[in-house]
């Protein structure tokens, strides 16, 4: 028996680059093959964060949003190329991770998710509130779980939403 760790970062290796078909069937056929003990996923936030839909004060506001509540896997009209560029990557990477998780988890495996907390409310979109994440939950059985990044004691506290195993 023997067990990699793996870190998928292009920047590192391009070969861990899951926008490649031989990194997606590498791990696809490790998965098929019950070959992954756990996976555990966080795939980049940026254009879901909260921080998107707030103004800073009375003539600043932060990025604009990028994504609805109701329709959270595609761009807000209006952007330019370049936001629709990290909406489709941010897309494309969250919907894989969600399948190779459930692909993992039925083969036994172990299966988490790290992504910004879901504020449950508009007009803040979330990967939690859609029907691929609550599949996912139901063919895992993972729970989902609220935690705070950030330094005790600090000013502001960034909330994660995580899924993990219910046992």
């Amino acid at each position: 028996f023997s067990m990699a760790i793996l870190r998928l970062d292009p920047l590192v290796d391009p070969a861990n680059d899951i926008f490649k078909a031989p990194c997606r069937h590498k791990l696809l056929s490790l998965s098929k093959q019950g070959r992954v003990a756990g996976c555990f996923a966080s795939p980049p936030c940026a254009t879901v964060a909260a921080a998107r839909h707030k103004r800073l004060d009375e003539k600043h506001h932060g990025p604009r949003p990028l994504r609805s509540r109701d329709a959270v896997w595609y761009c807000l009209k209006g952007r330019n190329s370049h936001e629709q560029y990290m909406v489709d990557v941010g897309s494309y990477l969250a919907l894989f991770c969600i399948g190779y998780l459930g692909d993992v988890s039925l083969k036994g495996g172990w299966a988490g998710f790290e992504h910004p907390v879901d504020r449950k409310r508009y007009p803040f979109p979330s990967f939690f509130n859609s029907q691929e994440m609550r599949a996912l939950m139901a063919v895992a059985g993972l729970k989902y779980h609220v935690s705070h990044q950030g330094l005790f004691g600090a000013a502001s506290l960034k909330p994660t939403g995580l899924l993990l195993p219910c046992s």
